[in-house]
């Protein structure tokens, strides 16, 4: 949903959703231990994604199951 948002201040709801579901979708391990250092998140939840996703390769796609990210869906204006 970060991303969502990140994504909604420069284009539509539907392009920003659709973009940030494909971003998860194709974001490695590394390129997300990247991202989630860029963000502003407390230090427990910090160590709660990087504990999870130091379970993979850096170049493995752990998000690329539909499971995480097709049922996000976009309602409004």
């Amino acid at each position: 949903m970060i991303k969502f948002y990140e994504n909604l201040a420069t284009a539509d709801m539907a392009v920003a959703l659709n973009t940030a579901q494909l971003w998860l979708r194709d974001a490695t391990q590394s390129k997300l231990l990247e991202w989630i250092g860029e963000l502003k998140l407390d230090s427990e939840s910090t160590q709660g994604i990087k504990g999870f996703l130091e379970s993979y390769d850096s170049n493995e796609t752990p998000f690329e199951s539909q499971f995480y990210w097709a049922a996000f869906c976009a309602i409004g204006k």
